[in-house]
């Protein structure tokens, strides 16, 4: 990379931090002008907009999608039920009956968060196109989760 391909780029990567951070500091203008109710929706459509994935042409709010709506305790019930190892694929085989929109980065970022939160453990860490193996983590049941 020669110094003038250098320039440029950071100038550029500097002219998106400036549009981000103005796009930030117009959400907290706008939040401190509004009710709590309304504040909420203002911040969320802004956010959506600048991120571009909101239809700001109207001010009702978005139906919750199936991650708010359960696709972790798809995921918990899964794990119950098997005895065992597991894959992603194989959530995803038990899950897309019930939610057929769901999406493969959605059921690792679950799986993830379960790990963190020690509900399951890694049994064989995944390789480029060979996915981790899981199992539930010792000492864990429907309660606990």
């Amino acid at each position: 990379m020669k110094e003038k391909d250098y320039l440029r780029l950071k100038a550029r990567i500097e002219a998106e931090y400036r549009q981000n951070l103005d796009a930030l500091n117009r959400i907290w203008k706008m939040a401190g002008e509004k009710s709590k109710s309304q504040e909420t929706l203002a911040s969320d459509s802004l956010l959506g907009e600048l991120m571009g994935k909101t239809d700001t042409s109207t001010s009702e709010p978005t139906p919750p999608t199936y991650a708010a709506t359960g696709l972790a305790q798809h995921i918990r019930a899964f794990i119950e039920k098997t005895t065992g190892t597991f894959t992603i694929i194989d959530v995803e085989r038990a899950v897309i009956p019930s939610i057929p929109e769901v999406k493969r980065n959605s059921i690792a970022t679950a799986l993830n968060r379960l790990y963190t939160a020690g509900k399951i453990v890694i049994e064989t860490q995944g390789s480029g196109r060979r996915p981790s193996t899981y199992k539930r983590a010792p000492g864990t049941t429907q309660e606990g989760q």
